[in-house]
């Protein structure tokens, strides 16, 4: 390439620096330090004539030449610029100049640098790449709760009753997606999906630092629920890395005779026993104390003024942070010599979720631990305490109509009518007979109710009699988030005595 600028003869003056004196028209191949290139096609000043592209002709403007020292073409501040066997060279911070970073491992242009360790980490502006078999880092990948002091790893969510065992336990964790009707076996360990084949969700039992019952804890990188029961003696978890969704209804309550998974054997909280007296078809008694958890439960009612007091209820014995998890107690019982003739109903069970992101419980989907309703072939059977939920996540979402967490008390029996087991946000009704009836359970706003009083003038009593049981105290909802802040949304509701904290980290 030659640079010529050519004028009519003899109307200017001589061409100085590129620039005709007499036309004062610029050269627009010409650069220097006060003209630099302007044509994007020739961005590169050869000052001193180096380079092919400029004939070796010094002040021109030029294409980038290939293998352009960094002093004459620039670079993006932090690029690689090529691999050393032991260093890699990158773009100083000036963008004129280059650094060299050394690596123990080597330097591999095709992972853009130094060669990591497999298995370590850096975490940068709120996202944590971790070092693959390659020698590379991976993608970056968002912190929910921001990078940890030490720049290697994301702030950990830490789990309440022990379950940062479970949250940490070795080994795989999959996505798994269970139709409506599965099953859970905290007993066990074993999962049915809806079709009733097994589904090898791992597990463990992790036992609580406060007391309580043991915790089966179920562990996946995701889940997701469309509907499922769950029965055991221990009380149930799910730890996720990622995200847990429910879209059906989870269900916690007592069922088949059984109480809620976890349910509480404190005699504290139990509604108290009441025991036929009489003979023949003259037995008579009050009827069984509804169960305590969030609050008190409501007493039995009486028969024949005082000739046979009503139960006394169960007595309020849960803390709101739900340390350690349990579930609620059972109604008392009508019982004769040998065998109960009402009986209570049974506790709610006790569920803890815990997302290293997300809890979502949305499109009618309904957490449910209420407390069973009193039954038997006789009135007055106690209802059961509503259970205990935990949610901890740095976001809790409950959202959509008919979705909701519902934790409330069972109502007591009545002549052989079984009361009410806690199912929504509503208080389980009473059952009623002769004008009279059952306590109803409490819910998060309504304390449960005193069962009614049997024939209550003395002399009138000539029949046979039991006064109608007390309701079951509602149970307990704690929401865990990073935020410290929780509500239900888009028509959700809750019902439970409820409260909010502040996620623990580590």
């Amino acid at each position: 390439m030659r640079r010529w600028l050519v004028l009519a003869v003899g109307m200017c003056g001589v061409s100085v620096a590129g620039v005709n004196e007499g036309c004062a028209v610029h050269d627009p191949l010409f650069c220097d330090a006060s003209h630099p290139c302007t044509d994007p096609a020739r961005p590169v000043c050869d000052l001193n004539g180096q380079f092919d592209e400029s004939d070796h002709i010094k002040n021109t403007c030029i294409s980038t030449p290939a293998n352009c020292p960094v002093e004459v073409c620039g670079c993006m501040p932090g690029e690689l610029i090529t691999c050393e066997q032991t260093a890699a060279v990158r773009c100083g911070s000036d963008g004129m100049s280059s650094v060299s970073e050394p690596c123990a491992l080597g330097c591999d242009s095709s992972i853009g640098g130094c060669k990591c360790t497999q298995g370590d980490s850096k975490c940068e502006g709120g996202a944590v790449e971790v070092c693959e078999p390659s020698g590379a880092f991976s993608a970056p990948s968002e912190c929910a709760l921001g990078c940890a002091a030490d720049g290697k790893r994301c702030v950990d969510i830490s789990a309440s009753n022990g379950l940062n065992a479970a949250l940490d336990a070795p080994g795989t964790r999959s996505d798994f997606t269970l139709g409506a009707g599965a099953s859970f076996d905290t007993a066990s360990g074993t999962v049915l999906d809806s079709n009733g084949s097994a589904v090898l969700i791992p597990s463990v039992l992790v036992s609580q630092p406060a007391g309580g019952p043991s915790i089966r804890a179920f562990l996946a990188r995701s889940i997701t629920l469309h509907g499922a029961s769950v029965t055991g003696v221990n009380a149930f978890a799910i730890v996720a890395d990622d995200t847990i969704e429910i879209d059906g209804t989870l269900d916690l309550r007592p069922s088949a005779g059984s109480p809620g998974p976890g349910s509480s054997t404190a005699s504290q909280c139990k509604g108290a026993d009441v025991l036929l007296a009489g003979s023949g078809q003259s037995r008579y008694s009050g009827g069984g104390g509804g169960a305590g958890h969030a609050t008190s439960g409501a007493g039995g009612g009486n028969w024949g003024g005082t000739t046979a007091l009503g139960g006394a209820a169960g007595g309020a014995y849960g803390v709101v942070e739900t340390t350690p998890l349990v579930g609620g107690c059972a109604g008392g019982s009508v019982n004769s010599e040998t065998t109960p003739k009402a009986i209570g109903g049974l506790g709610g069970g006790a569920a803890q979720l815990v997302a290293r992101r997300t809890i979502r419980v949305v499109r009618s989907g309904v957490i449910n631990a209420g407390g069973g309703g009193g039954g038997g072939d006789y009135s007055g059977g106690g209802g059961g305490a509503g259970g205990a939920v935990l949610l901890e996540a740095p976001t809790v979402v409950v959202d959509g109509s008919g979705s909701g967490v519902f934790v409330n008390g069972g109502a007591a029996s009545c002549g052989g009518t079984p009361g009410a087991s806690g199912l929504s946000s509503t208080a389980a009704a009473q059952a009623t007979c002769d004008a009279t009836g059952g306590g109803a359970g409490g819910t998060g706003v309504l304390a449960p109710t005193r069962g009614s009083d049997i024939c209550p003038t003395p002399s009138a009593c000539s029949f046979q009699g039991i006064g109608h049981g007390g309701g079951g105290a509602a149970g307990l909802l704690r929401v865990n988030t990073a935020t410290g802040s929780f509500a239900a949304t888009g028509g959700a509701t809750t019902s439970a005595k409820s409260s909010v904290g502040t996620i623990g980290t580590r």
